[in-house]
């Protein structure tokens, strides 16, 4: 069971996949120093203006980063940049494997955004 789960009110059980996903949820959708124990749960704050290709490689290193340290359950195969019709915007396609069952997941992430897309694919 995830951390955060433990706050939640209790809800039917779930599978170990969906419990996965929720947990990837939480961590991308939290900013880092807000709402979170550890100090680098979460993704760091990216509202100062930058060049938008070396932003888009730190939040995606970012990413894969605290996937992996809170996550390890989920192996990250990709992350690339997705196209977005808004121009201040990110988003980042994640081609992922949850690593005990073998399943494939594909994530669609909008980064400032209240957005992650999850779609599981067999």
């Amino acid at each position: 069971m995830g951390f955060l789960n433990k706050f939640r009110p209790q809800k039917k059980a779930q599978s170990f996949e969906q419990e996965v996903l929720d947990n990837v949820y939480d961590l991308l959708s939290t900013k880092r120093h807000f709402g979170a124990l550890q100090q680098d749960f979460g993704l760091g704050d990216y509202t100062h203006g930058r060049k938008s290709d070396d932003l888009a490689k730190r939040i995606a290193h970012e990413i894969e980063t605290v996937i992996k340290k809170y996550e390890p359950r989920l192996a990250i195969d990709t992350i690339e940049p997705a196209s977005s019709s808004n121009l201040f915007q990110l988003s980042f396609l994640l081609k992922c494997t949850i690593r005990e069952t073998k399943r494939s997941v594909l994530l669609s992430f909008q980064h400032h955004k209240d957005a992650l897309n999850m779609e599981v694919k067999s």
